[in-house]
């Protein structure tokens, strides 16, 4: 299982690990982005607690691969202009 010395790389390996009675901590300031497949899915755990360290805004989940509303990664549509 993880500690402070040897963290986990990923928050899905760390709730894969888990068990009733752990805790899992993530950094302030990081983003974490689920992958869309089951076996990386963010699922909490019962019995487990979650919680934050560090400073600054509270580590974001999110459900996408990537963040698409990054005006970078639009493309206009060739059939209708308003797309």
């Amino acid at each position: 299982t993880g500690n402070e010395s040897k963290p986990f790389a990923t928050l899905s390996r760390a709730i894969q690990y888990a068990k009733s009675g752990d805790t899992i901590l993530l950094n302030r300031g990081d983003v974490w982005r689920a992958v869309a497949n089951s076996e990386n899915s963010y699922v909490a755990k019962s019995g487990v607690t979650y919680g934050a360290y560090g400073e600054g805004k509270k580590p974001e989940i999110y459900a996408s691969k990537r963040n698409y509303a990054n005006n970078k990664l639009w493309q206009q549509s060739s059939s209708n202009k308003n797309v």
